[in-house]
């Protein structure tokens, strides 16, 4: 009688698989990790360029008339308005006679230097023509 040969995997096999299988849910976790940071300073970004676009259309809104480009003026960081959870300032310049640069400055949460600070500065420029 002879014994036959039984099928299957040997005990090495499994073992190189499991550590395959190992390093592959790492690398996934890692990669979880990463993709959830990105979307939150993702939001917070979005965050940002709408509260600076809504200020802009505020200050495009109010240059769109004779007397409204007349009169616009800078506003200081002590009197800044806060949308959502962004301080914004700005800065009123004329470069030439028909022309008005408007410098936004917010003011808000930001990831920098590979940590989330709360008061991070960032510049935003509009340029109006006289209308």
């Amino acid at each position: 009688m002879s014994a036959s040969p039984r099928g299957g995997f040997s005990i090495v096999e499994i073992i190189i698989a499991m550590v395959i299988l190992s390093f592959g849910l790492l690398a996934m976790a890692a990669a979880t990790g990463y993709i959830g940071s990105e979307i939150r300073l993702a939001d917070v970004r979005t965050e940002r360029i709408a509260a600076l676009q809504h200020q802009a259309e505020i200050l495009r809104t109010q240059g769109s008339t004779p007397q409204g480009y007349i009169d616009l003026a800078a506003r200081a960081q002590g009197s800044a308005e806060t949308v959502g959870r962004f301080t914004i300032w700005w800065d009123v310049q004329s470069p030439a006679d028909n022309m008005k640069e408007v410098w936004l400055y917010s003011q808000g949460p930001a990831f920098r230097d590979g940590a989330w600070q709360t008061a991070v500065r960032d510049t935003f420029v509009v340029t109006l023509s006289r209308p």
